[in-house]
């Protein structure tokens, strides 16, 4: 790169370098309006000639290497730059020594309050991923940033509440203010001010109170998150009609009605209520959630069928239902959710068949239901699934043979089927799942010789037959498996010797073989 001063003209200069040396002579860009560095800092003091660059208007740091107990951007970078629309810090680390030492000593300092009279131009302050490395408050006189328009300051607040100054900046349309430590009951009367506000992000503090049904007055709303706090009680019918596209109260203690609640939010596309403690979920509103695209309920107390109402939100793509205490039978409308990719009902009391017409959904990438008290077999129209990554049925009642159509499925990453009574021999087909990682059939009553075709998983890392019926020996064609980390072989009837191969399994840290007649004990 030539020498920064031979670029009097530059409008907007982007550099990803190791430190800031590579930067000396950036005071000579006096045009410079938009300045944005990858990494740097740690080998060199901050550029502290930045401040000199009076028309800068958007300036960005990504991985950005702090100093312990100083400013995180020096006072005389900040103190000049009037024209400044726009701060940005990503992702801040403690690599801020000039040796090898990453040991934390304390977080850096950003104290807005010292930078108010020269940030009245400033329509953007986002400092995030700085968690625990920064540490600043939220200035009493924070309203006085009249044209700020988005303030993420996640995680790195003192404040135990929000300044009511905040609420004058009538501009913003996105805040967050996440992982901090405000308490007590939400002040919705404050945020009806906030008539622009979009997204709203409040998740990990240390609310409580009623869930504030006032905030959906916030006409332009699309996207609130209230997860992890500590809101209780039923929330009411909201009886506005809302933009609101995402809705994110998880890990709350929120009871009563899952569904009904939101039946005027015509417009959601996610919804995540999961680790509360709802239960019901009847609604009589059914086709108010046509557009919803990702569906999130799991760990509540709903000890009921699968809700029928989920089956008229055509558009789902993900359903997460885990450990929230359905019993009985899969419907098999379920087939008709056809753009289905992740359906996760694991945990539950499903009992019955694994309905066939799970097969003929085009897009389905992830399928779990373990530990439930699942009969029958594993549908041959699973085969079908020709874009499922991840199988998981494990601590069920499944039995018969395992597919050995269940090979033509190459998408195929992660296949648990353990703990369940699958019987016979383990087709050679298993072999042909190029792409398999994690291959788990612990506990059935599979019989005769392991295949040895398993050798030609090359990617696999995680091999697990214990506990079944094979017999014979230990294929030599596991040698060829390199990515190999964890196998387990133990309480099978295997005999022979462990093959002279394995010498080649040079990322293998587990391998369990016990309970073998004629094979050595115990590798770790």
């Amino acid at each position: 790169m030539p020498p920064l001063k031979r670029l009097p003209n530059l409008t907007d200069l982007v550099l990803d370098l190791d430190d800031f040396s590579s930067i000396e002579g950036i005071s000579d860009l006096r045009q410079l309006t938009r300045l944005e560095l990858f990494r740097g800092g740690r080998y060199k003091s901050f550029p502290t000639e930045i401040g000199s660059l009076w028309n800068l208007k958007h300036l960005h740091f990504h991985d950005l290497s702090i100093k312990p107990y100083e400013p995180l951007i020096p006072d005389r970078v900040l103190d000049n730059l009037n024209s400044l629309e726009s701060l940005v810090v990503h992702r801040c680390n403690g690599n801020y020594e000039s040796g090898d030492s990453d040991d934390f000593k304390g977080p850096a300092v950003f104290e807005l309050s010292d930078y108010i009279q020269n940030f009245y131009n400033l329509k953007n302050l986002s400092i995030t991923e700085c968690q625990n490395v920064v540490n600043g408050s939220i200035p009493f006189r924070i309203g006085e940033l009249s044209n700020l328009v988005r303030l993420e300051l996640p995680g790195i607040v003192r404040n135990s509440t929000i300044p009511l100054s905040l609420f004058n900046l009538t501009k913003l349309t996105y805040l967050d203010l996440s992982e901090n430590k405000f308490m007590g009951a939400i002040p919705y009367d404050q945020f009806e001010s906030l008539s622009s506000l979009e997204t709203l992000v409040l998740s990990q503090n240390s609310y409580s109170g009623s869930f504030p049904s006032e905030l959906m007055h916030l006409k332009e709303l699309q996207h609130l998150d209230l997860s992890f706090n500590n809101l209780y009680g039923s929330i009411p019918t909201l009886n506005e009609r809302s933009k609101l596209k995402t809705l994110l109260l998880h890990q709350n203690n929120l009871t009563d009605k899952a569904f009904q609640p939101f039946c005027n939010c015509s417009q959601l596309e996610t919804l995540s209520l999961s680790r509360n403690n709802f239960t019901e979920w009847d609604a009589d509103c059914p086709t108010s959630f046509k557009n919803l695209h990702y569906l999130y309920l799991a760990e509540n107390k709903i000890s009921s069928p699968f809700p029928p109402i989920v089956l008229e939100m055509t558009q789902l793509r993900t359903i997460q239902l885990s450990s929230s205490g359905i019993v009985g039978a899969i419907p098999s409308e379920i087939g008709y959710l056809r753009n289905l990719v992740v359906l996760d009902m694991a945990s539950n009391s499903l009992t019955g068949t694994i309905p066939a017409e799970l097969g003929s959904l085009p897009d389905l990438h992830v399928l779990r239901m373990d530990d439930n008290q699942l009969q029958g077999g594993l549908p041959i129209t699973l085969c079908n699934a020709a874009r499922l990554n991840v199988l998981s049925l494990a601590g069920n009642d499944l039995h018969h043979r395992i597919p050995s159509c269940i090979g033509e499925v190459q998408t195929m990453m992660s296949l648990d089927l353990s703990y369940n009574m699958f019987e016979g021999p383990l087709s050679s087909e298993i072999g042909t799942l190029f792409n398999l990682l994690y291959l788990n059939l612990e506990g059935n009553l599979l019989s005769s010789t392991i295949p040895s075709e398993i050798g030609d998983l090359v990617n696999l890392q995680s091999l697990n037959l214990a506990s079944n019926d094979f017999v014979g020996s230990i294929p030599e064609t596991f040698g060829n498996l390199a990515s190999l980390i964890s196998l387990d072989l133990h309480g099978n009837a295997l005999s022979g010797d462990v093959p002279l191969t394995f010498s080649s399994l040079t990322s293998l840290s587990k391998i369990i073989l016990f309970c073998l007649p004629e094979v050595f004990v115990v590798w770790f």
